[in-house]
C-alpha cells in the first residue's frame, strides 16, 4: 500500500527484475518520504511526545519526488563510464555476473574515482554469492576517500547482514569525522547503534541529524521507533 501511495510500485518491481538492489533501497526510502499516511502517523506519535516543530514539519507538503536513477547511469557522463555501464548493464541483464564483475573492475581501473563502478561491483560479487569481498570492495572505497552516503549505507547493510553491526558503528563514526555535520550520515549513525540496542547513542545521533536538517525524515522516524507508545 505505501508503494502505490507514493507511486514507486512499478519502479520497485523493474528494479527487483533487473537484481538492481541498490536501486531498490533507494525506492523503498524514498516511498517512506512521500508517503502521506506514514508521514501522518510518525507526525501524530511526534505530537504525542511534545515534538510539535519536527511533527509540524513532517506535515508540511512534500515537493514531487523523482524516480530513482540507476546510479551508474546518473553518473556515467564520460564516454568511458557510458561504455562501461551499458557493458555491465548488459551482462547482468544476460546474468553473466563474472563477467560483469571483470567489467567493473576495469571501470574502477579505468575511473578510479568513481563511486558507482564501486557499488555495483558490490552488488555483482553479493549476486555471486560473495558477500565478505563485496564488504571489502566498499570498504576499499570507503579507505580510498571514493565514497558518499550511498556506498556509506550499502557497506552499513551488508555489515549488519554479516552480523558485524558494530563494525558498522565504527564505520559510520569515521565517516561523521571526515563529513561533520551531515544529517544523513548522523541518521545512519543512529540506525546502526538501535542495531546493536544502543538507544542513548542512537538518539543523540537522531537529535543532531535533526539538528543539522529539521525535518529529516530517518532521524525522526528514529525517534518515533526509541520511545514507543
Amino acid at each position: 500500500a505505501l508503494l502505490t501511495e507514493a507511486g514507486q510500485l512499478e519502479p520497485l518491481l523493474l528494479a527487483a527484475l533487473e537484481g538492481n538492489e541498490s536501486r531498490s533501497v533507494s525506492i523503498l526510502r524514498e516511498a517512506r518520504r512521500a508517503s502521506p499516511s506514514l508521514r501522518a502517523a510518525i507526525a501524530t506519535a511526534l505530537d504525542a511526545r511534545g515534538h510539535q516543530r519536527w511533527a509540524a514539519a513532517l506535515r508540511r507538503p512534500t515537493a514531487a519526488i523523482p524516480p530513482p536513477v540507476e546510479p551508474s547511469a546518473a553518473a556515467a557522463d564520460t564516454e568511458a563510464g557510458r561504455r562501461f555501464a551499458f557493458r555491465a548493464r548488459t551482462l547482468r541483464l544476460q546474468r553473466r555476473f563474472e563477467a560483469e564483475a571483470a567489467a567493473l573492475r576495469n571501470w574502477i581501473a579505468a575511473e578510479p574515482e568513481a563511486v558507482d563502478p564501486r557499488l555495483a561491483l558490490a552488488r555483482c560479487q553479493q549476486r555471486l554469492g560473495q558477500a565478505e569481498a563485496a564488504v571489502t570492495t566498499l570498504f576499499d572505497a570507503m579507505r580510498a576517500g571514493v565514497w558518499n552516503t550511498q556506498l556509506l549505507a550499502s557497506l552499513m547493510r551488508r555489515l549488519r547482514i554479516l552480523d558485524r553491526s558494530a563494525e558498522a558503528v565504527t564505520v559510520a563514526e569515521a565517516a561523521i569525522a571526515a563529513m561533520p555535520g551531515n544529517a544523513e550520515t548522523l541518521a545512519l549513525l543512529g540506525e546502526a547503534c538501535l542495531w546493536l540496542g544502543r538507544e542513548p547513542q542512537a538518539e543523540a545521533a537522531f537529535r543532531q541529524a535533526l539538528q543539522e536538517q529539521p525535518g529529516h525524515f530517518e532521524a525522526q522516524l528514529g525517534l518515533a521507533l526509541l520511545d514507543p507508545p
